[in-house]
Parts: structure tokens; sequence; C-alpha cells
């Protein structure tokens, strides 16, 4: 064997070879874990503003059985639900003995609307028709 030939340069090589294709693995694994999380946020958001906006109808059927002549402005009415959430009361539609109340929420990203029509009969109201948009 020559004393001043290369030595070691096989396993030098092969040894970078093998830690680029770990640390190619690794990353696409914690990518892959990102996306995961983000889609599990954004379905928490979804959910959440679903559930403000359900929330602003409720609100809406609340203060119509406090005051039948109740309407929120024509731009809707904003809700305060907590330290930042909030919702909408967006209208209310009177016809005759009907009522429809729209409503909306944003929470980060995600934005919800739902509408209800309901009946009243003697102040008691008839949930007729609900509906997420």
């Amino acid at each position: 064997m020559n004393p001043q030939a290369p030595r070691g340069f096989v396993a030098l090589i092969s040894t970078l070879i093998i830690a680029t294709a770990l640390t190619g693995l690794a990353m696409e694994a914690s990518k892959d874990a990102y996306y995961a999380r983000l889609s599990v946020l954004h379905a928490a958001y979804a959910e959440g503003a679903r559930l403000a906006a359900r929330t602003c109808t409720n609100i809406a059927l609340l203060r119509l059985a406090q005051d039948i002549s109740y309407k929120p402005p024509p731009n809707g009415e904003t809700v305060p639900l907590g330290k930042k959430e909030g919702c909408r009361i967006d209208s209310i539609i009177e016809m005759d003995d009907t009522y429809i109340i729209n409503s909306s929420s944003l929470v980060k990203e995600s934005f919800s609307s739902w509408t209800i029509r309901i009946y009243l009969d003697d102040g008691v109201p008839s949930i007729i028709h609900s509906r997420e948009i």
C-alpha cells in the first residue's frame, strides 16, 4: 500500500451520503407533522367560527323574546364573545309570524354564517329551519 494514497475516502463519502439521506427523511417527517398540526388548528378555528355564529343566532332569539320589535342596525350588530372573539347579528327579516335570523362569525381565517327560520306562535318560537352557509 502506498503511504501517500488517500485513506478513508470511501468511508467519508458513505457517511456524508447516509447523513444527507437521514436529514432529508427527518425534514420530510417534520413537514408532515407540521401540516397535520396546521390542519387540526384550522379545523378548530372553523368549529369556533361555527359555534360563535350559532351563539349569535341564539342571542338574537333572546333579544327577540325580550323585545319583539328588535332589529339589528343595517350593517349588523357586533356581539363580543370573550376577550378576542365575537360574532355579528347580520339581519332579522320579519314575514308575518315568521322570522329569518342571519348571523356570522370570523375566527382567525375561518368564516361561518348561520341562518335560522322561526315561527312565533303567541310569543313562543318554533324553529322551522336552520343551516350553516
